[in-house]
């Protein structure tokens, strides 16, 4: 098993939120260290890649892809060492023009 902790928009949390959040996550990712689960719990995508507070758009989506496929212990866990070249679709990744999103969406 291979645990991807979020994503999250944590954008959207108020400051006693963001503090309990933290602490939660925190306290998942040592969990998962002293168990040695491999596992990623990225930062937060940009608050222009969420639909909502836990989806993000599809340019979202494939920054954390591209997050998964540049970390180690997901590589390891797919059986691809630091050598192998993983296959990549698309252009890269960048975060859009918030006037081009449709206004229930935009930040």
């Amino acid at each position: 098993v291979f645990v991807l902790v979020g994503p999250f928009n944590e954008h959207t949390l108020g400051e006693p939120g963001k503090a309990g959040y933290d602490r939660v996550k925190s306290e998942i990712e040592a969990w998962l260290q002293a168990h040695e689960i491999p596992h990623l719990a990225p930062p937060p995508l940009p608050a222009a890649l969420y639909v909502d507070t836990s989806h993000p758009i599809a340019q979202g989506y494939a920054l954390l892809a591209k997050q998964l496929l540049e970390n180690t212990a997901f590589r390891s866990w797919l059986g691809a060492g630091p050598e192998t070249s993983l296959p990549t679709q698309g252009p890269e990744p960048s975060a859009p023009n918030a006037a081009a999103l449709p206004r229930t969406f935009r930040p």
